[in-house]
């Protein structure tokens, strides 16, 4: 097998319809030094056979029980760390996207040249109707520092996927990704990247093509139960928290972005679970999460929201089942229009 440098992680699950359109991408790529996982997430389809019929020497396909994309992107990582010799860059790339051929060239000599620990493209949406782009920047490279990235993370401004981007090696040593999320995996895990980074780079250069196509993705579809409990977990993982390598003011303006998200994940999604065919389990995690919000004190420092947030916590103050009522009647007025 040739050297390589890059490892590229490809969670699989039922994407019969898109791998290969994915696997040409990456194997038509400018950089050659690369190795592919793919790990095949308990596919029903013929997913796996595709992948073994591809049949070159630089893609590894690991197989596994059903365990969601976290698990998946752990399992090849595990592999990845345990398993290879040595090389310097990692990306996540999913099967049902693709890639511009220049992708990893452009990134690497992005992350090379400007001595960078982690690197952003831009991106498409592509359907089959339109493509748009979708700006990280408007420069060439914007070169951001650990505590800006960090805290742009925490407030929704800066990437959160974790594909679109390649990062170094040793910042994902100590990484996992929260393996009961199916929606908010990426934002619970990209701020402790940008966190142990030291310079993070932005750039215009739009290579990475996000599809709108797939009717198996996970985040299509239904905001069911599960999906809604998976990202408060994700919010309550971060509000949980511990940063260290800051301090002082830094500190200070992480701590209040991470304190906002779980209250405001929680006012969002209450109104809107049902309670009526929700399972026990479900039942259970939904009172837990009422609970520690309720014992949520940063609810009451006015500094840490906005009017809207203001307004519905005076609300649910009142009590949580006018709040979950009234929101009810604001969305069916709102459908109505």
């Amino acid at each position: 097998m040739e050297k390589f440098d890059l490892v590229v992680i490809i969670p699989v699950y039922n994407a019969s319809k898109y791998i290969k359109r994915c696997l040409d991408s990456i194997f038509s790529q400018t950089y050659k030094k690369f190795l592919v996982i793919c790990v095949d997430d308990g596919s029903k389809d013929n997913s796996a056979e595709i992948i073994k019929d591809y049949k070159n020497e630089k893609l590894i396909l690991i197989q596994q029980k059903n365990g969601g994309p976290s698990a998946a992107r752990n399992n090849g990582l595990d592999y990845a760390m345990n398993e290879l010799g040595e090389f310097n860059y990692v990306t996540f790339i999913d099967a049902d996207d693709y890639i511009d051929n220049d992708y990893f060239e452009y990134l690497i000599g992005l992350l090379e040249n400007n001595n960078l620990d982690l690197v952003a493209s831009s991106y498409k949406f592509v359907s089959q109707s339109k493509v748009s782009r979708k700006p990280q920047s408007n420069k060439e490279i914007e070169v951001v520092a650990s505590f800006k990235a960090t805290k742009d993370a925490l407030d929704g401004k800066f990437p959160n996927s974790i594909h679109t981007k390649v990062y170094r090696k040793n910042l994902l040593k100590e990484i996992r990704f929260p393996e009961n999320c199916i929606m908010g995996e990426d934002v619970a895990t990209i701020y402790k990247i940008t966190a142990s980074s030291k310079s993070i780079g932005l750039t215009s250069y739009c290579g990475y093509n996000y599809t709108l196509e797939n009717e198996n993705s996970l985040l299509r579809g239904k905001l069911s139960n599960r999906k809604m409990l998976s990202d408060l977990y994700s919010s309550f993982s971060i509000f949980k928290h511990e940063f260290t390598g800051f301090s002082g003011a830094e500190l200070i303006e992480l701590n209040r972005s991470k304190i906002r998200r779980f209250p405001l994940c929680f006012l969002e999604y209450y109104p809107r679970f049902d309670f009526k065919h929700a399972s026990t389990e479900e039942k259970e995690l939904i009172l837990f999460y009422k609970n520690e919000f309720k014992l949520n004190k940063c609810l009451k420092m006015d500094v840490y929201f906005n009017k809207n947030d203001k307004a519905k916590r005076r609300m649910c103050f009142m009590s949580l089942g006018m709040y979950r009522f009234l929101f009810k009647c604001y969305l069916k007025l709102k459908g109505k229009r």
